[in-house]
């Protein structure tokens, strides 16, 4: 959590499917106001790290600065650990697994 909250300005990225953040009670907690949806999943097969950083670059939140915090979740942690071990991949060196929406919120990064 103190690593979350030392972070000036990250990204917040929401690993989640689109049906479990619209979920009446989605698992791991309400979207954060100023996270970004990018589905980990790509139905029909495996995301890999390109096909993530494509999906966020549609999305208007892949940073031209691989040093610009990242911070990645989902409901459980799991997809976003992909999604963080993706861009760290690529090359993005300051990206962070906040593990859900109530832990980041926790974290006073809402």
């Amino acid at each position: 959590e103190e690593e979350l909250q030392a972070l000036v300005s990250p990204v917040i990225v929401d690993a989640r499917d689109p049906e479990v953040i619209a979920a009446e009670a989605p698992d791991g907690g309400f979207k954060l106001a100023s996270s970004i949806a990018v589905q980990w999943n790509t139905p029909g097969g495996d995301t890999t790290a390109e096909g993530f950083a494509a999906k966020m670059a549609a999305a208007g939140c892949l940073p031209a600065d691989k040093a610009q915090a990242i911070v990645t979740h989902c409901g459980g942690g799991g997809k976003g650990k992909k999604a963080m071990d993706a861009l760290t991949a690529l090359g993005y060196t300051n990206v962070h697994n906040g593990g859900n929406a109530d832990l980041i919120r926790g974290a006073g990064l809402e």
